[in-house]
């Protein structure tokens, strides 16, 4: 109960940074999902036994989706990406500066809401991953991107 306490006291305080609700619905959302996992007895006991030997076919292989945004209504696909926990690499250069910064936002806001990350690039493109996704070397040279962004390590 405390850490999903602790979430949503988050994506409100990014929520109104943003002046946009994306991400409390977004932890609701995930919430809501294990509430009603755990709230069904047949399904928390399959959660909570400890399976040995077979459990059937392995976890889907992580999706890694590109994404070049044109205007900021793309920002919903790429939030549907990210939620689907998919790794996103958001190109903003087709945006103009203003449109661009409010995408990155949102994508921000989106992240932190999802316990992600999100790692600048180059100076319009950036890789957003959900929890539990790691990303191993360089993205880019700091001193050619202004340092990379990360989010949710604020």
């Amino acid at each position: 109960m405390e850490e999903f306490v602790s979430a949503l006291a988050a994506a409100f305080e990014v929520a109104l940074d943003l002046e946009s609700s994306a991400p409390v619905v977004a932890v609701l959302d995930q919430w809501k999902d294990a509430a009603a996992a755990h709230a069904d007895p047949e399904i928390a006991t399959q959660l909570l036994t400890q399976r040995t030997g077979d459990v059937g076919a392995a976890a889907p292989m992580p999706r890694v989706v590109t994404m070049r945004l044109r205007t900021y209504k793309d920002t919903t696909q790429m939030a549907r990406h990210l939620r689907s926990r998919a790794a996103v690499i958001m190109d903003v250069s087709g945006m103009d500066g203003a449109e661009a910064t409010r995408a990155l936002n949102f994508a921000s806001g989106m992240v932190f809401g999802l316990r992600g990350r999100i790692e600048q690039v180059t100076d319009t493109v950036f890789l957003l991953t959900p929890e539990g996704t790691t990303v191993e070397g360089a993205l880019s040279d700091p001193a050619a991107t202004g340092g990379g962004r990360d989010s949710a390590r604020r």
